[in-house]
């Protein structure tokens, strides 16, 4: 399934299934065959869980939360920037964007 809102194309956000066996799938970037950036919904606490993903190990290797729903990231305002900025921080050094 494509992203559906104009931040998650912008992120470069698609569905990565996470599941060692069946299907469960998260928004996310596919960094590698093995490497992801994924977010997690937590809704009853209103947050968002970013991690980077081992998709060989089906586990977290590191994660932020972000003090807001996933569902809220709608339009490009500063949820979308605050996943981005959290993204740069969890992917590995030569995943990381380079700036101008």
């Amino acid at each position: 399934m494509a992203p559906i809102s104009p931040a998650e194309r912008r992120l470069g956000l698609e569905y990565i299934n996470i599941a060692e066996h069946g299907v469960k799938e998260h928004l996310g970037r596919r960094l590698s065959d093995d490497l992801a950036l994924v977010l997690f919904d937590k809704r009853k606490s209103g947050e968002t869980i970013a991690a980077l993903w081992s998709l060989r190990d089906c586990r977290a290797l590191t994660s932020e939360t972000l003090k807001f729903g996933l569902g809220m990231l709608w339009d490009w305002d500063w949820r979308a920037e605050q996943v981005e900025m959290a993204f740069e921080r969890l992917a590995p050094e030569p995943y990381q964007a380079v700036a101008p």
